[in-house]
């Protein structure tokens, strides 16, 4: 499903942030292809520090401990926070909302499996 809409969503975007998307996302074995393994890493760090309540501190400094960024080199950062399933699926309506054209007829369902 992400490849298949990838172009329109990216079409979608503002131009302002454009320049931060790289190539079209590809799904491969992160033993294989070692950019998987950074994010995994960093990943990690972040929901680390998430259960630990100090995510806002840490990503304000990026602090990896014992591993060091470049001081000199601007990272971009943004970041979401959502409270749970209705959050995400709040954002996601909203995502597919803003693809349709106006007054276009459609209804977008919570279906919650029990």
């Amino acid at each position: 499903m992400v490849i298949g809409t990838w172009d329109e969503y990216f079409r979608s975007r503002p131009d302002e942030l454009k320049q931060y998307y790289g190539a079209t996302p590809s799904f491969r074995d992160d033993t294989e292809f070692l950019p998987l393994q950074a994010a995994d890493f960093w990943a990690w760090w972040v929901r680390k520090w998430t259960v630990e309540g100090v995510a806002d501190a840490r990503l304000s400094d990026l602090d990896f401990g014992p591993f060091k960024r470049n001081p000199d080199r601007k990272y971009f950062r943004a970041g979401i926070k959502l409270d749970g399933e209705d959050a995400i699926v709040g954002i996601l309506k909203q995502g597919i909302s803003d693809l349709l054209p106006r007054n276009y007829p459609y209804q977008i369902w919570d279906v919650k499996l029990v």
